[in-house]
């Protein structure tokens, strides 16, 4: 059977300090991007926790190559990411301008690809 799309919610506007640095503004494309939402093409926010390496881990310090927020938002502007941050901050800077993906029973690790395989599935 086919997976159940992920739950949609809606950024709730909160009073708090001054937002941080805005995020880029939307490039211009000929084609608007897909979304969970019919026609939706602006920011879309996966919530949930979030580890993001930030440098190379075999280092002398390798506590200083990632973030892990337990409450991220890993952002999505016409299929390029172009935010990693604390959820909470994320929303309170995008606003209307955001559709949240529920991604909290999992761990979003965004530009993590395995493609590796196991000699079983090569034919030779």
């Amino acid at each position: 059977a086919p997976a159940a799309a992920p739950a949609v919610l809606k950024a709730a506007p909160e009073n708090a300090a001054p937002a941080p640095a805005p995020l880029p503004a939307a490039p211009e494309m000929s084609m608007p991007c897909t979304s969970v939402v019919a026609g939706f093409t602006g920011y879309r926010g996966y919530r949930g926790p979030v580890l993001h390496f930030i440098g190379d881990p075999v280092t002398k310090e390798p506590e200083k190559n990632y973030e892990y927020f337990e409450d991220g938002l890993l952002v999505v502007l016409r299929g390029k990411v172009v935010a990693c941050k604390d959820a909470v901050e994320a929303i309170k800077e995008l606003g209307d301008d955001l559709e949240l993906v529920d991604c909290s029973d999992k761990l979003i690790m965004p530009g993590f690809v395995d493609c590796h395989v196991h000699y079983p599935q090569i034919d030779i």
